[in-house]
């Protein structure tokens, strides 16, 4: 995921990781493979084309890596929350943000 040399550069319109990087970022050396999987990543998309990020890290990590200038990429932060029911009946408003909160991934549309 991190190097396919045998794909051209910018040969896509749209490149699409989902959780890739929230797995790379469980290991000890997390820097330099999530570095490596977004230069790739960028390298594949092509110039006019979306690079897009869905992951369970909220903005405050993911902004570090997606927004460094060397990617130039304009980054848009969707919130994609779970809607949940318990025991059939809707929460309270406070209880339902919480669980919304806690249950929220985030897609990253990077261009």
């Amino acid at each position: 995921a991190t190097d396919v040399p045998h794909l051209s550069s910018g040969a896509f319109d749209l490149v699409v990781e989902k959780s890739t990087i929230d797995a790379l970022m469980c290991s000890d050396r997390h820097a330099l493979a999530v570095a490596s999987l977004l230069r790739e990543a960028q390298r594949l998309t092509a110039a006019a084309g979306v690079f897009l990020s869905v992951s369970m890290h909220g903005p405050r990590v993911m902004l570090r890596w997606l927004r460094q200038a060397c990617f130039g990429w304009q980054v848009r932060v969707v919130v994609l929350h779970e809607e949940s029911e318990e025991g059939g009946q809707l929460q309270s408003g406070a209880a339902q943000r919480s669980k919304r909160r806690r249950n929220a991934h985030f897609a990253y549309v990077c261009s």
